[in-house]
């Protein structure tokens, strides 16, 4: 007759519920084999096994539909940024340019006085050349002009 008996505790371990609870649960349903284990038949345990396995397969496709619908509202998130959208509502070389700063490293207007090497080793210009009527500076010569007006 133990043959047809399957103890609880292997019961816990498959599914996964501590022996005392499931014991408890199936109080009713209990019998004690020859060795003195708390048991129940084979079609009790065929039972409580393919409930088991069900509710596994529902929890994994109620995360497969969470997942689904998680993709779903991203992509339709991602859908309402547009691209190109200023961040924060600052664009900085549009600014620059709408301003016409000299900070992007051009300036026009008249064309200064040619300056040879020597003369802008004098004034400690070195990053200012002259070209056409445009005003070339570099970053730094154009953060000096900056804060020179």
């Amino acid at each position: 007759m133990s043959d047809l008996l399957v103890p609880v505790s292997h019961l816990a371990l498959e599914i996964g519920t501590p022996a005392d609870t499931l014991a408890a649960q199936l109080a009713d349903q209990t019998l004690i084999d020859d060795i003195g284990r708390v048991c129940v038949d084979r079609d009790t345990a065929r039972q409580l096994i393919a409930n088991h396995q069900a509710a596994q397969a529902a929890e994994a496709e109620r995360r497969q539909a969470q997942a689904r619908d998680l993709a779903a509202y991203v992509a339709a998130e991602h859908a309402k940024i547009g691209r190109g959208v200023r961040s924060g509502g600052f664009d900085a070389v549009a600014d620059l340019i709408a301003a016409n700063e000299p900070a992007c490293g051009y300036v026009s207007g008249p064309r200064p006085a040619q300056r040879t090497p020597s003369a802008a080793a004098q004034v400690g210009d070195y990053e200012a050349a002259s070209v056409g009527t445009v005003r070339v500076l570099s970053p730094m010569a154009a953060l000096r002009a900056k804060a020179a007006q």
